[in-house]
């Protein structure tokens, strides 16, 4: 049913912030029910197969272990997680209708992810 839904809602790109960890929702996304698929967050390894990219830093996957990876990497000049409780507390990716708890780096991540997206 929520696959459904996010494709009738023409969603373009669905990140996911759990991962592979309690409560994950891994199997609605290999349904792929978007065009672009995110793991970013949850869980810093490759998905397997679940996701079309996985955001990443150069300690989350060094060049040696690159290969293991399933997705595409975006890879963030810094760390790819987000550490500033003073910004993203009490929600961990950001609040588009209170810019209190919206941090730099979401509008950054997005605009990276849509220049890099065709049409």
């Amino acid at each position: 049913e929520a696959a459904q839904r996010i494709n009738q809602d023409s969603i373009q790109i669905l990140v996911d912030l759990n991962g592979h960890s309690k409560g994950s929702r891994t199997s609605l996304l290999m349904m792929r029910p978007a065009p672009v698929t995110i793991n970013w967050l949850g869980y810093p390894c490759t998905s397997g197969g679940a996701a079309h990219v996985a955001v990443a830093d150069k300690i989350s996957a060094p060049p040696e272990i690159s290969h293991i990876f399933t997705e595409k990497l975006l890879l963030t000049a810094h760390s790819y997680f987000i550490n500033n409780h003073a910004y993203m507390y009490p929600r961990p990716f950001g609040d588009l209708e209170n810019t209190t708890y919206l941090n730099y780096f979401v509008p950054s991540l997005m605009g990276m992810l849509l220049h890099r997206t065709p049409n």
